[in-house]
């Protein structure tokens, strides 16, 4: 856990990205989910890309986390993200679930509803 702590954002991001323009989907696409999970904004991320920020920071500075990330729940890595009980570790968790579901053809919109408390 500490490693990926402490990798740089843009690294992590980077491959983000990459995982879903392999299936067809864009870095907008990922960018969607980032801003309904942290509140980050385009801007913000683009400097985030290019900073030294750690992966552990780009979460814990995060301008608004969407206290509906809770609602995103089962397995990613064999790990149940419900059951994670370090909340930066469980955050990063969830969005790789939401980038993995957009990976797997899912919309940013659909994945959003689904997670969204007043759906």
């Amino acid at each position: 856990m500490d490693k990926i702590f402490k990798m740089q954002a843009s690294k992590i991001l980077g491959l983000l990205y990459a995982k879903v323009e392999r299936k067809g989907k864009t870095k907008d696409d990922v960018e969607v989910l980032i801003t309904w999970l942290l509140g980050y904004q385009k801007d913000d991320i683009a400097k985030i890309l290019e900073s030294e920020m750690t992966y552990e920071d780009f979460f814990k500075e995060a301008p608004k986390v969407n206290d509906d990330y809770l609602n995103v729940t089962g397995s990613i890595c064999k790990v149940k993200i419900e059951a994670i009980e370090d909340e930066t570790y469980r955050k990063m968790r969830v969005l790789d679930k939401l980038v993995d579901e957009l990976a797997k053809g899912k919309s940013s919109d659909v994945i959003i509803s689904k997670y969204t408390k007043d759906h």
